[in-house]
């Protein structure tokens, strides 16, 4: 888990930096990485076995969203996925995933400038699988 936080993070510091190197500098660097510090230590502290909970959960709705969608039934797929996309929000440890996930608010706002030209609320839930 540590090494996930840590390479989404340096992750996102390189394709920043990529997209326009003049607007990155050292400083931001810094910063990003002591976020990152930041929730690690925090998502530490998350029962691991909860977390694993969690995985299999997610990786259950996914495959029963994906037959679904094989089935060429793609409204009762996003019917699903939205149902069972807040009953894993409602989860505890994903409470607390979110607490940690604060910690990355503060990042620059290169940092995610990617992501959300990347997201696209038109696609259809079947097309994304």
């Amino acid at each position: 888990m540590q090494r996930v936080i840590l390479i989404c993070t340096l992750l996102i510091a390189a394709g920043a930096a990529a997209q326009d190197p003049g607007r990155i500098d050292q400083q931001d660097m810094q910063k990003m990485m002591q976020q990152a510090q930041k929730m690690q230590a925090c998502v530490q502290k998350i029962d691991q076995a909860e977390l694993e909970k969690l995985r299999v959960k997610a990786d259950a709705m996914a495959a029963e969203i994906q037959a679904l969608c094989e089935a060429g039934k793609r409204d009762e797929a996003l019917s699903t996925a939205i149902r069972r996309g807040r009953e894993l929000q409602a989860e505890p440890v994903m409470r607390e995933m979110r607490e940690c996930s604060t910690m990355l608010q503060d990042l620059p706002a290169f940092a995610w400038q990617k992501f959300e030209e990347s997201d696209s609320g038109s696609r259809d839930i079947c097309d994304s699988m």
